[in-house]
């Protein structure tokens, strides 16, 4: 018999205020009728930076081992906001919500390629678009978005990036991410 493994990804944890501002940001798309299956549960707003998949015990300690290694990052500061999207238009099969890739976040995005490299992880084969998903799956596939009813704002958030954390993923929770190790970045 094989134990079935969790699975894992590597991502930036985002503050209690960002995530109720995010909150905020889903109503106002809700409001708007944007119609999705799956509107992310304020606690699991992230910036993912490196999805795991499934990984057995063993492996997840030698992660948390190399992980640990990101202390000596410095934190730092991003800019996030401006919705995007993924899939059509019409009925995109992701929202978002934009996140300023500077040179510290592609840098830190380069140390987790290179602890996957050593971990004989596979590379991420996508080129990095950091976002913070707002919601998934188009509901209905009777209603279309126009062109000119995509959600805009010009409001934008400073976040502080001061940890990192592996998270394991519950898909039949609310919350679905449960931070499994959190490594803070140097004030």
């Amino acid at each position: 018999m094989q134990l079935k493994s969790s699975h894992y990804f590597i991502g930036i944890q985002l503050d209690d205020d960002i995530k109720q501002w995010l909150r905020t940001l889903q109503k106002q798309c809700q409001s708007q009728g944007y119609r999705y299956n799956n509107w992310v549960h304020p606690n699991d707003f992230h910036i993912t930076l490196q999805f795991l998949g499934p990984v057995q015990q063993s492996t997840l300690e030698q992660w948390i081992h190399k992980l640990k290694t990101l202390h000596d990052w410095k934190a730092f500061s991003l800019v996030i906001g401006g919705f995007g999207h993924f899939g059509k238009q019409s009925q995109p099969r992701v929202l978002w919500v934009d996140v300023e890739k500077t040179n510290s976040l592609q840098m830190l995005y380069e140390d987790i390629q290179s602890l996957a490299h050593v971990m004989n992880h596979p590379s991420e084969k996508r080129p990095f678009h950091p976002h913070i998903t707002l919601a998934k799956k188009w509901k209905d596939p009777n209603v279309f978005i126009q062109e000119d009813e995509i959600t805009q704002t010009t409001e934008k958030k400073w976040i502080k990036v001061h940890k990192v954390a592996l998270f394991e993923i519950h898909p039949n929770q609310q919350p679905k991410y449960a931070v499994i190790q959190e490594i803070q970045l140097k004030s």
